[in-house]
């Protein structure tokens, strides 16, 4: 799809803009370039294209699909700022520079990193140096650039032209695809350090050190070959429709990837919206046996304290962020394809400074993913699991002009060569079971379908 004459005008003129107060400024200054392109499969675009850093994001009601290829921009926080701080400085700077962005958020900032970790930061925005990005029916290309004082503008043009043209309408969804063969399995903790870690959260709920805490596992599978992330995504997106997609693939061998249903907010403009997600109970086989099963997730004791102590707490925390009191719609039931949640909603509107910084840092890590009070049940999570979070159940978001959403990165595994570690958690109150709780993490695990029907296949 060539350039129309009326973008290579408007581009023409931008281009020519930036360059100039490039010379005035002697300085490298950021370019972002957007053009309305024909409709492309975004995944099909992120196979089709070269393997570099690839990053793929789709909202969970589906109208926002973005992915993103290369580093046009890092933003790293620093040890005095976090990266969101140093976001709202550029923009600042720049005011015409509003790319979509990737950011994200470690669960604990504090914690060690293990061996695949270091390769996805701590606190980071990044923009992609290509972007394709579709809104509802909308698509549109993106690229970033660092223009100098020198850089040709015609060159330019043509760079945005040229990428234009090799965006291809490529599907990944119908391709033959199957799981190979696992070679091995190992559970951190297994189920015997999983009672233990229960009875200890236990212990100190009843010592009144705590009135909660979340407790993950992390499940490595080996395989006999190494899965391509984009696909193996794709698969799970279709399995979890009403779920957030995430991919981050910084190299080849390693991938982070969460099919979550959690949104930690969403921001447009002023007016905010936080999810409050907790408890958890299966879909049934039938209408009617689902009725039944959402009824005992509504109506049972300890799943409706574990709820309450989360949306109390995000109520608690928006209620500072906002002007006014705010207000909450729930509980209900969350249904996904194969479980279902509690779930309740705050919304309200912010103060005038708070900004994604502050909220981020207000609202991150949630009851949902650590516990009450949280500082103490991370501490207690520090302690206790055998293994480093790094991005699951942290905060994973687009921001995109005025607004932003960031979800909470659970449902997730991170990819290393053959080797994907399946990340799930559950909720410890007063008055659960161990065994019940591994049920839970067990029925938490994304590669379980596709699984179950390779052993049907």
């Amino acid at each position: 799809m060539p350039l129309s004459e009326s973008d290579k005008r408007r581009l023409t003129d931008e281009i020519s803009s930036v360059i100039s107060r490039a010379k005035e400024s002697s300085r490298v200054l950021p370019f972002a370039a957007s053009v309305d392109i024909d409709p492309v499969d975004v995944p099909g675009w992120l196979t089709a294209c070269p393997r570099k850093t690839l990053w793929y994001w789709r909202s969970r009601d589906g109208k926002i699909e973005v992915g993103g290829i290369g580093d046009g921009l890092s933003i790293p926080g620093g040890s005095a700022a976090s990266s969101l701080d140093h976001v709202r400085k550029v923009q600042e700077k720049y005011p015409n520079f509003r790319p979509p962005m990737f950011c994200a958020r470690r669960f604990n900032l504090a914690e060690p990193y293990d061996e695949v970790q270091p390769f996805f930061p701590g606190d980071i925005c990044r923009v992609p140096a290509r972007m394709v990005v579709r809104k509802n029916d909308q698509y549109s290309f993106h690229i970033s650039i660092s223009v100098l004082p020198d850089t040709d503008g015609d060159h330019i043009l043509d760079t945005v032209e040229s990428e234009i043209e090799e965006t291809k309408q490529i599907s990944i969804l119908g391709m033959p695809f199957s799981l190979p063969s696992i070679t091995a399995t190992r559970a951190f903790p297994d189920r015997d350090g999983w009672r233990k870690n229960i009875v200890n959260a236990l212990a100190a709920i009843k010592r009144a050190e705590i009135e909660k805490i979340v407790l993950a596992r992390r499940l490595d599978y080996r395989f006999g070959e190494r899965i391509d992330p984009v696909v193996l995504l794709m698969l799970l997106r279709e399995r979890n429709q009403s779920c957030y997609s995430i991919l981050h693939q910084p190299r080849p061998d390693v991938a982070f990837i969460s099919v979550t249903p959690e949104r930690l907010y969403l921001r447009e403009g002023s007016r905010i919206s936080v999810d409050a997600v907790s408890s958890t109970m299966p879909r049934g086989s039938t209408p009617d046996e689902d009725a039944v099963l959402e009824k005992k997730l509504l109506n049972d004791d300890k799943l409706s304290r574990e709820h309450r102590f989360v949306s109390e707490a995000v109520l608690a925390d928006i209620t500072t962020l906002c002007d006014g009191e705010p207000t909450i719609d729930g509980p209900r039931a969350l249904k996904l394809d194969r479980i279902q949640h509690i779930a309740s909603t705050v919304t309200g509107r912010l103060k005038p400074d708070a900004d994604d910084a502050k909220i981020v840092k207000r609202l991150h890590p949630t009851p949902a993913v650590a516990g009450v009070p949280r500082e103490r049940a991370m501490a207690m999570i520090s302690q206790m699991e055998p293994f480093t979070r790094g991005w699951y159940a942290g905060a994973i978001g687009m921001i995109d002009d005025d607004r932003a959403e960031f979800a909470v990165g659970i449902r997730s595994a991170v990819m290393h060569d053959n080797l994907i570690s399946v990340f799930t958690g559950a909720g410890i109150v007063r008055g659960s079971d161990p065994d019940v709780e591994w049920e839970e993490i067990e029925s938490k695990d994304i590669l379980r379908p596709l699984l179950s029907e390779k052993a049907l296949s």
